[in-house]
């Protein structure tokens, strides 16, 4: 079997299973922590992405109907939104947010159709330095990751505009902090 046909080569799962079981098996794989909430919010995301199409549209309106989807959808499984925002981004953009170990939290970003790959960074913030708790650096437009903090602390959440379609070099994202 050559590499490229390998069962953990993700074009080939991709070739093998819809969208829908390559996110649970990447997940699963990748030792994310699944929740109900995460997995319902992060396959949700990856239908919204590819109802919006790829016009390179860099208006925040498709961002604001991203963000309003995931509010919706949030809204639907008695689940609650605790931060939302929305911004253009270049590079990298940080947020901080005190987070408790009282609450399983998926935190989600979706990106505008200029960028072709969006990640997430979590750190946890231990003795006055940044700790990288979880991340999603996978390919995709959208990005999300859960996590069950262990104390109540400060969390940094960096959002990467990891790769931009050919000839653009900024856009927008938005972000959502959602806990159960």
């Amino acid at each position: 079997m050559e590499t490229s046909d390998h069962p953990k080569n993700g074009a080939y799962l991709k070739s093998l299973m819809s969208r829908k079981d390559y996110t649970f098996y990447k997940m699963k794989y990748n030792r994310i922590l699944v929740t109900p909430v995460f997995f319902t919010i992060i396959l949700f995301f990856f239908a919204v992405s590819y109802s919006f199409g790829q016009n390179h549209s860099m208006g925040s309106e498709g961002i604001l109907g991203k963000l309003q989807a995931v509010i919706d959808e949030a809204e639907k499984r008695d689940m609650e939104v605790v931060r939302i925002e929305a911004d253009i981004i270049r590079t990298t953009k940080e947020t901080i947010r005190m987070l408790a170990p009282s609450f399983s939290y998926s935190i989600v970003a979706v990106a505008c159709n200029r960028i072709e790959d969006i990640d997430i960074e979590v750190y946890e913030n231990v003795n006055y330095e940044w700790v990288l708790i979880n991340k999603d650096d996978d390919t995709e437009d959208v990005a999300a990751v859960a996590i069950q903090p262990s104390t109540y602390a400060e969390y940094k959440i960096v959002v990467k505009a990891y790769k931009f379609y050919t000839g653009y070099d900024v856009g927008h994202y938005g972000l959502a902090i959602i806990h159960e």
